[in-house]
């Protein structure tokens, strides 16, 4: 009975006898395999390469932290593809930096306020290309007064689109075979793009205008342009109210 058992135990373990017994036989190739691996490992650590005067690899982080990079060739290397038009606005920005003899952290303030002025007003150009004169009106209307409104009262904003939209369609019909993909949003997706752009928040309330919405109007007036008449055809909403 207890042989039984000896020969049991031993055909369970016989695959890691087996492994066992091959990695014995050769492990002289293993041996060689693991030192390839090593000098190969090596060789690509050490490896470094140049550009513009200045080293990369492992040579490179010792020689930063000795003696480092000059100002000279970290200026070249940064502007290698860089336009001529953005290099001479860094010259007018440093002038005017050193003109208001700024420390470098008044510098650093200045230069963040200045790139979060700059995103906002890239992201407010974005939109601009986009919005609809009607989705512009939805924000005055929301803005003027100043209070949260419901998806059925901003409706109308949505209607007056739709209808311009059909009409627009209808007039290029004869000479555009793609005039139906025209005025197909709908009206979730007219309120999604306000949104999801950061233009008006919903709650369980309904919609207001956010700050970014403000700006927005703002921007508009900034950039010499009038603001839609935000007037709504009394039709319609005769029609929305029944």
């Amino acid at each position: 009975m207890e042989i039984d058992n000896f020969w049991a135990a031993i055909a369970s373990y016989r695959w890691v006898l087996f492994g066992l017994v091959v990695i014995w036989v050769l492990r002289q190739g293993f041996s060689l395999l693991l030192v390839s691996f090593a000098n190969l490992c090596n060789r690509i650590k050490s490896t470094t390469f140049e550009f513009i005067g200045m080293k990369f690899g492992a040579d490179a982080s010792s020689s930063l932290g000795s003696e480092g990079i000059n100002d000279e060739k970290f200026n070249v290397f940064l502007k290698a593809f860089q336009s001529p038009v953005i290099t001479t606005e860094e010259k007018t920005i440093r002038n005017q930096l050193a003109e208001a003899k700024c420390s470098d952290g008044q510098a650093i303030t200045v230069l963040i306020s200045q790139l979060a002025n700059r995103n906002v007003l890239t992201l407010l150009c974005l939109i601009d290309r986009s919005i609809y004169e009607e989705q512009i009106k939805l924000l005055l209307h929301l803005n003027t007064n100043n209070k949260t409104c419901t998806g059925d009262e901003l409706q109308q904003f949505y209607t007056l689109w739709y209808e311009k939209s059909i009409k627009f369609k209808e007039a290029i019909s004869a000479i555009d075979d793609k005039a139906s993909s025209y005025a197909n949003s709908t009206y979730e997706q007219f309120l999604g793009f306000l949104v999801t752009h950061g233009l008006i928040s919903q709650n369980i309330s309904g919609y207001s205008i956010t700050p970014l919405g403000k700006d927005y109007l703002s921007f508009i007036v900034r950039v010499g342009r009038q603001l839609p008449q935000n007037k709504v055809d009394e039709s319609i909403l005769k029609n929305d109210n029944g």
